[in-house]
């Protein structure tokens, strides 16, 4: 690994270690593009899984290390105060196979109540599939918030434009977890890669993703959309 990243071995409890984190970010003396992961590995000594931070000059760094990474199991660390995309994480059970068009239905309606109308096909989507349960991560390339409370507030609004039996579909506890697993990652010893949809149904019509540059590598298109 290079000199210019930075190495973060933190303990085993979530919210000491995101403090420690945070105290660590400022010693560092961060800039604005710098960035944060959490490589997630088994343990032997403990026989528990544990954590590396590992500080990134910037998001394109990470996509260079991830790209040549022969395990991946990489969390984004979502900094509280700073801004980022808007994203969703969706757990639903398999045979919940409207759920994808239904939650994008409720994205774009509380957009609407904003007055910002969203373009499907600048929408990623990344999916993981599971035996008894499926993921996606929705990614709205072209929307920001300022800081992860405007995002729960964001959350509260998508979830009222839903059916009251669908709600729990959206996973609200970014605020507690502070992570999120990145395109091609699995959980640790599990083989649940998070895979970009260059295509998706939507309503039973079909919506390409619109990259606005097509770098060589598939690999790098997809982890520049979804980070």
């Amino acid at each position: 690994m290079s000199e210019k990243f930075t190495w973060i071995q933190l303990g085993r409890k979530k919210q000491k270690a995101y403090y420690e984190l945070q105290e660590l970010k400022n010693k560092e003396s961060l800039t604005g593009e710098s960035c944060i992961f959490a490589y997630c590995y088994y343990n032997n000594y403990n026989d528990k899984e544990s954590r590396v931070f590992i500080v990134y000059p910037s998001y394109l760094d990470f996509v260079k290390v991830m790209k040549d990474s022969t395990q991946k199991t990489f969390h984004e660390v979502i900094q509280t105060d700073n801004s980022f995309r808007v994203f969703f994480d969706i757990d639903a059970l398999p045979d919940q196979n409207d759920i994808l068009s239904d939650v994008m239905d409720a994205v774009i309606k509380y957009f609407q109540t904003l007055n910002i109308q969203l373009l499907v096909s600048k929408i990623a989507v990344l999916e993981s599939v599971k035996e008894n349960k499926i993921s996606y991560h929705i990614i709205l390339t072209n929307v920001s918030v300022e800081n992860i409370y405007t995002l729960q507030k964001v959350y509260e609004g998508v979830k009222n434009q839903l059916r009251e039996d669908k709600r729990y579909v959206i996973d609200c506890n970014i605020h507690k977890n502070k992570t999120l697993r990145t395109c091609y990652s699995s959980h640790v010893n599990q083989l649940d890669p998070f895979e970009f949809l260059e295509k998706w149904e939507y309503h039973g019509e079909t919506v390409a993703f619109d990259f606005e540059n097509d770098p060589a590598h598939p690999m790098v298109k997809h982890l520049e959309a979804s980070l």
